[in-house]
């Protein structure tokens, strides 16, 4: 049938546009048809409801090839339906008029429908849906946001090739995501606020996160959260204020909560204000401590710590300063059972190049050493008498233990050390209180007036440098039964370092009595003792 105008009251007739077919007749010459399928298409104009010649104006189901094409509004991805109420089927692509929505799509750049979508200004996902092939994505609100094309996002919760993430208002390290989009790629984010679930090492020089690979965090971020055992705070030259459990800042602007553990590098700053680690605590630098540095774990420190008044303490580790370059200008104490009650724990060494000013120390195994000459090389705090609660006690001075006076006020006091875990190795006379028979003397030197002094109660016993430890405890036995003998307390003194002066009532003749033992005067012998001698 051939004619003009538009064909009518075809109803819901398939009408072939290519060519002109409606049930069993064909049209030629007619410009529109009333019918509302349409089959045979070859692309589709969605705004002007017209394929090639035909205008279709009813028109709510469309087969064909090609594109479709001035779509405005919104276009449903899913159900391939434009806001003009015509569901496609069999098109290969869309083209926007610029300002179009995608709608209900779950993928995008090309979307899950297999569309191709060009003109849009917008798309909107099912919730689940994932922008893809963007480089970058800006974040403008919840699931939401701008990829690289210009695109805006809506509904969706992945932008999985993203590498560089732009407005975030915090970020989940560990997730990757922000304000409900994960962004798996991602390499870079900027943004503000805090920076959440971190499982590994975080920078806080670099704001690199190494367990997650993000290696630019902007600087607007003023706080890290980690997770975990294996969280770990690091730098490389930064200060370290421990302030709570977990918790601290660098001085600079930026805090972290909840890590457990702490590895400094380079020349580094360790202030322990009321907080502690869960975890281990390692400085491979120069290190400068003080307060109250607590862990969970071991603390050991390669490079050289200063400090004033510095206390260490962990529940579950070793301490280790055993750098020869260490210099502590105040008391150093520290203790590895985190109660300072009976000994125990872990292994203590601590090591000064100079003086070494001994705090309270509990542990197992300790190892006190001094490299300072002279007197009073290592010296206990002042304070109160300085107590060390060890299983084992080495302590090693290249000048003199102690302040050099034989009846010293106050002393580095042994506690509960059990009998021959004591080892001294002092160059100088040295002077230690501690019950009588527990140490084991191992000087480097003789010295003319004894190289180490011990004390029971309040008598100081000189052992000289080359004397065995049999012997000092002999000499030691001597000088207690003859000040019990005399009852005097300048007989013991006297008997440890050489007669100097009267000794009043005592009498005459034992000026060898260290040597030689106790023997009578000549002339007041027995004839019996006189016969036996001859």
């Amino acid at each position: 049938m051939s004619g003009t105008g538009g064909i009518t009251n075809m109803v819901a007739v398939p009408f072939n546009a290519t060519t002109g077919v409606a049930g069993a007749i064909t049209y030629t010459g007619f410009t529109a048809a009333d019918t509302t399928t349409i089959t045979g298409v070859a692309g589709f104009n969605d705004g002007a409801k017209t394929s090639g010649a035909y205008t279709f104006a009813n028109a709510t189901g469309v087969t064909g090839t090609g594109a479709i094409s001035n779509v405005t509004t919104s276009f449903n991805d899913g159900t391939a339906t434009s806001a003009s109420g015509i569901t496609y089927t069999g098109f290969g692509s869309v083209v926007g008029d610029g300002t179009a929505d995608v709608t209900n799509s779950a993928t995008f750049l090309t979307s899950a429908s297999g569309i191709t979508y060009t003109g849009f200004g917008s798309v909107v996902g099912d919730g689940t849906a994932d922008v893809t092939n963007s480089a970058t994505f800006l974040l403008t609100g919840a699931n939401a946001g701008t990829g690289a094309s210009g695109l805006t996002y809506t509904a969706f919760d992945a932008a999985s090739n993203t590498t560089a993430v732009t407005g975030a208002v915090g970020f989940d390290d560990g997730a990757k995501s922000n304000q409900g989009i994960t962004f798996a790629a991602a390499t870079g984010v900027t943004g503000t606020g805090a920076i959440i679930n971190v499982l590994g090492v975080f920078d806080i020089d670099t704001l690199i996160s190494t367990a997650s690979s993000i290696i630019d965090y902007s600087v607007g971020f003023t706080s890290a959260a980690g997770t975990g055992a294996g969280s770990t705070i690091t730098g490389s030259g930064a200060t370290y204020n421990l302030t709570g459990v977990g918790a601290g800042n660098n001085g600079s602007g930026f805090s972290w909560l909840s890590f457990a553990k702490l590895t400094a590098n380079g020349a580094s700053t360790i202030h322990g204000v009321g907080g502690s680690l869960n975890g281990d605590l390692i400085s491979n630098g120069t290190t400068v401590a003080s307060g109250t540095i607590q862990t969970g774990g071991a603390q050991t420190y390669t490079g050289a710590v200063s400090g004033a008044a510095v206390e260490f303490i962990t529940a579950g580790g070793v301490i280790d300063l055993t750098n020869p370059a260490n210099n502590f200008t105040g008391a150093v104490s520290a203790d590895t059972t985190n109660s300072g009650a009976a000994p125990a724990g872990n292994t203590v060494s601590i090591t000064d190049a100079n003086i070494l000013i001994v705090g309270g120390i509990t542990g197992s195994t300790v190892t006190l050493k001094a490299l300072g000459t002279g007197s009073g090389a290592m010296i206990d705090d002042g304070v109160s008498g300085t107590v060390i609660r060890a299983t084992a006690l080495m302590l090693e001075s290249s000048g003199m233990i102690g302040t050099g006076s034989a009846n010293q006020g106050t002393a580095l006091t042994l506690f509960a050390i059990p009998t021959g875990n004591v080892t001294v190795n002092a160059s100088s006379p040295s002077y230690l209180y501690g019950p009588l028979g527990t140490l084991v003397v191992t000087t480097t030197s003789t010295c003319s007036a004894g190289c180490l002094y011990y004390n029971a109660s309040t008598q100081n016993v000189a052992v000289g440098g080359a004397v065995a430890t049999a012997q000092s405890a002999a000499i030691a036995s001597a000088s207690d039964a003859v000040a019990a003998s005399f009852g005097t307390a300048s007989i013991a003194q006297q008997i440890a370092n050489g007669f100097a002066g009267e000794i009043g009532m005592s009498p005459p003749g034992i000026d060898n009595i260290v040597d030689e033992g106790i023997r009578m005067p000549e002339g007041q012998e027995s004839e019996e003792e006189n016969r036996r001698r001859r």
